[in-house]
């Protein structure tokens, strides 16, 4: 080989070399992902600024965790879909599970009250969306410190635009990056930053996935649906099939049926397990217990939780109103050997047919973080529910519809007081089936209105969401398959300082809530899906133009506890006597209910129903007097129920009045 040849590899190998050098040098910058490259430019900052970079990244710190935690605890939502049918008696169940009063967790799979199967799963990028959406319309009020304390006032602090938030859950951790341009300034030096990044170590990734797959077992193996007829099977309490040999023909009460269900399904499903998860078995028989999925759940803590107070959809067939009864063999049969054995042993043969639906509340934890969500278990003529909806699709969808904005609109934005119209700030989101992109904030033209012209993704039917803390969050439909414009119109919150008061119904006497009474006001518009819950401790009454539902739940404590004594409902049907004369004869059979005796720490002891309409004359004042009625302190289960029934005539008594606004 020639001297020149082996120059040329010599050369070759040194170059080659530098390059391998060079991207061992520089492979992380090259490897990283859009977060950590935002993370690394947050921490670019001089010394002199340090405080303030510190402080808005805790705001960004809080505000993200304060909507991962709205978002755990409500089943992947931040605002839970809202049910076309209001939560009733027409619709106990709803599209979501009220834990306890206004605290609600979005079902995943559900029934709707004209029994059509739906499930709401919301995807990962969903969720990303929803935390982004509330950072974005939330961080400002945490920010307003930075322009309030003395502390900070000898910074030049100038904020350019609006929150614009981008998020990302992984497995164990969650990143939020803000683009949020800041110029800070202190004695000449300064900077401006343009992005503030947080990494939170909550394992939000790792709980979606497990939860997906505890759903799984239930919406494809129907896992606590073949429990729950095993709890009809096994349990004595709850009659289901079988023979007896008593000459009485066996009957049972209905509601008391009902109660022992109740109590059967809470106990069964609270000592349900999560395979793998952290928990220690009592005995080998309550590996029955175990729901076992594929992910590794070593470091999660399960709880399956049925609530007595929840409620628990149930129709038995045969049953006769209150009264659930056997049936003689001689006359399920018509058999001549079994005929003439009735006689003798007077059987009976029972076989009731159950439909069951009731809803149960999955929450795991790890690391003090839960994620939570609900499903209902349904049973249908004794059986597990017939999924209608095929495979359940866990996948993400199989393209990002955020990404794919390609139809400019024009939204304009206008708040209403009364019958004005002006232009508004807003921020603007757009909602395409189950997700929801933001858009971005209105801006004020040289027209002076406040409008946004952007690209949508492509949609039928999708939601033009427009938020503002100071209007009611307002939607307009539009289909985004082509260039339009739309206006949407947001009704202003009028907030009114309240003070409440007590009439006597027995004197029309109008005293002052008393220190041990408590009040709840529900005021529903009939205009708007808006509905305000107001008890006593709240700052303000916030409420928005339309005519109102108003009803009022007046509470009474006692130290002492309130007494209600045991009463007994009584329900008789006719049924055939015992013996060959059964099929001709009908003796009497009553079955009674015993409502035991209780001791109550609270009571209600009165309320009212009635309507009002708020409007700009009413909006223009600045307090309002809020009127419910005492009726009296029960003393028995018939007090409640009468107390309770008045509660929607109490507003006809004379010596009511309607709410009173004025000026202070």
């Amino acid at each position: 080989m020639k001297r020149g040849q082996i120059s040329i590899f010599i050369i070759l190998g040194i170059i080659i070399t530098i390059l391998i050098v060079t991207i061992v040098i520089f492979r992380n910058s090259i490897f990283k992902n859009e977060f950590e490259v935002q993370s690394e430019k947050s921490l670019q900052v001089p010394e002199q600024i340090k405080p303030i970079k510190s402080y808005i990244d805790s705001c960004v710190e809080l505000t993200s965790k304060e909507a991962i935690d709205i978002l755990g605890s409500q089943g992947g939502y931040i605002n839970i879909p809202i049910d076309r049918v209001p939560r009733g008696p027409f619709n106990q169940f709803s599209n979501s599970l009220e834990v306890v009063p206004n605290s609600l967790v979005a079902y995943w799979f559900y029934e709707t009250s004209n029994n059509i199967q739906k499930t709401q799963i919301p995807s990962l990028q969903f969720m990303e969306n929803e935390i982004s959406r509330y950072v974005n319309l939330n961080l400002d009020e945490c920010l307003k410190e930075l322009f309030s304390s003395e502390e900070y006032t000898k910074y030049s602090i100038n904020f350019q635009g609006s929150p614009e938030t981008q998020t990302s859950i992984n497995t164990n951790y969650v990143e939020v990056t803000v683009n949020y341009p800041v110029n800070i300034y202190l004695n000449e030096i300064g900077k401006l930053i343009e992005t503030h990044y947080v990494k939170l170590d909550i394992p939000l990734g790792e709980l979606y996935e497990t939860s997906n797959e505890i759903l799984n077992k239930e919406y494809n193996e129907n896992f606590f649906s073949k429990k729950t007829i095993d709890m009809l099977s096994v349990y004595e309490e709850v009659p289901y099939s079988g023979i007896s040999l008593d000459c009485n023909t066996p009957t049972w009460s209905k509601s008391q049926v009902i109660k022992n269900l109740k109590n059967i399904v809470s106990l069964n499903i609270g000592a349900t397990k999560l395979k793998g998860s952290q928990y220690t078995l009592s005995d080998e028989s309550h590996k029955y217990f175990e729901l076992e999925t594929s992910t590794n759940n070593n470091q999660i803590n399960s709880f399956f939780l049925y609530s007595q107070n929840w409620p628990l959809s149930i129709e038995i067939y045969p049953s006769e109103n209150e009264i659930l009864s056997a049936d003689q063999i001689t006359r399920a049969t018509g058999n001549k050997a079994t005929e003439v054995l009735s006689k003798i042993l007077c059987l009976n043969t029972y076989n009731f047919i159950y439909d069951i639906k009731y809803p149960i509340l999955i929450s795991l934890e790890k690391d003090n973080y839960i994620f939570q969500y609900g499903l209902q278990v349904i049973i249908d003529n004794n059986q597990p529910k017939t999924n209608e909806l095929g495979d359940l699709d866990l996948d993400e969808v199989p393209f990002d519809i955020c990404s794919r904005k390609v139809t400019p609109i024009t939204v304009n934005v206008l708040g209403k007081n009364g019958n004005q119209l002006k232009p508004i700030e807003a921020e603007v989101s757009y909602q395409c089936f189950a997700t929801s992109c933001y858009i971005g904030k209105t801006q004020l033209d040289e027209f002076n209105d406040y409008k946004l012209t952007a690209l949508f993704p492509e949609c039928l039917n999708g939601q033009v969401i427009a938020e503002n803390k100071d209007y009611f969050t307002t939607k307009e439909i539009i289909d985004s398959n082509e260039e339009t414009s739309v206006s949407v119109v947001m009704k202003q919150y009028y907030n009114f300082n309240y003070d409440i008061k007590v009439i006597e119904k027995s004197s029309g006497y109008i005293r002052d809530l008393a220190e041990d009474e408590d009040v709840m006001f529900e005021f529903k518009n009939l205009d708007e899906d808006y509905t305000l819950y107001l008890s006593k401790d709240e700052n303000d009454l916030k409420l928005i133009e339309g005519n109102y539902q108003i009803k009022s739940y007046l509470s009474k404590k006692s130290e002492t506890k309130f007494k209600i004594d045991q009463q007994e409902i009584s329900k008789c049907i006719k049924i055939p006597r015992a013996g060959i004369l059964g099929l001709f004869l009908k003796t009497e059979k009553c079955a009674t209910s015993t409502i035991e005796a209780t001791e109550l720490d609270d009571v209600i002891v009165g309320g009212i129903e009635t309507e009002i309409k708020i409007d700009p004359l009413k909006s223009n004042k600045d307090k309002v007097s809020l009127y419910t009625v005492f009726d009296k302190i029960p003393t028995s289960y018939d007090d409640l129920s009468e107390i309770e029934k008045n509660i929607g005539s109490n507003s006809q008594i004379p010596s009511y009045k309607k709410p009173e606004f004025q000026n202070e």
